[in-house]
């Protein structure tokens, strides 16, 4: 990060790190089982991530050259890992052979999100060293799209579900389902839960009031296509 160090990786299924000046490997890590694809290393210095065909993601401390954490989100070969730059190392990315680009959270070693959306392999990533808190985030892939994401991880956690719309009211006939009803406000976390795990709980709870939603305007279809059948078999 200050120039002053650089780190490499490569076939030989090794990661290195140089000193610049000296021109000499101060340390070298022996974890992954195959080719290294992609390295960087932390805000601080402080880690360097890799990662390798392997499908394995390594994080190893710089001071102590020890192994920190181990990751194998991707099913297939991990091609590049970014370290954010705006919250103090705190959140890693990672894309993969398999399509996906994947957010971890360092601090509570845990894998956050999968993004979907490349038709093909990721092949690189990138946060934005120009938002506000690194919630920006660039992946590139085999299908020669660039893509730039939305992180939330300014929020740390998913984005907030649209608002559903009022529900009609109920037909005249007996419904085909019962409806859910509909679920009350998400109580505050309780303490001690993790924010990112209470933020999760309200998005899946927003996505089940859309689903509700939906079902109630399918319904509602359905009833006005019945009618049309019975008007239609009455003049025949």
């Amino acid at each position: 990060p200050d120039g002053t160090v650089a780190a490499s990786g490569g076939d030989d299924k090794l990661v290195k790190v140089w000193d610049v000046e000296a021109a000499k490997a101060t340390a070298t890590f022996f974890e992954h089982e195959k080719a290294v694809r992609g390295v960087c290393f932390s805000a601080d210095g402080t880690c360097v991530v890799a990662c390798g065909d392997d499908a394995a993601i390594n994080v190893w401390d710089t001071r102590t050259k020890g192994l920190l954490q181990h990751y194998t989100a991707h099913t297939g070969p991990c091609t590049s890992v970014a370290v954010d730059p705006k919250q103090a190392g705190r959140y890693l990315a990672s894309t993969g052979a398999d399509g996906t680009v994947k957010l971890y959270d360092l601090r509570q070693g845990q894998l956050l999100y999968t993004l979907e959306g490349h038709a093909g392999g990721a092949a690189a990533c990138a946060f934005s060293g120009m938002s506000t808190k690194g919630e920006l985030l660039a992946s590139g892939g085999a299908d020669k799209t660039v893509m730039v994401w939305r992180s939330q991880l300014d929020g740390c956690g998913p984005a907030p579900a649209p608002k559903a719309p009022a529900k009609a009211p109920a037909p005249s006939r007996a419904p085909i389902a019962a409806a859910a009803p509909p679920k009350p406000p998400p109580a505050p976390p309780a303490k001690g839960v993790p924010e990112v795990v209470a933020k999760t709980l309200d998005h899946v709870v927003g996505q089940l009031d859309a689903i509700t939603s939906t079902l109630g305007a399918l319904e509602k279809r359905i009833c006005a296509n019945e009618g049309r059948v019975a008007t239609i078999l009455e003049k025949q």
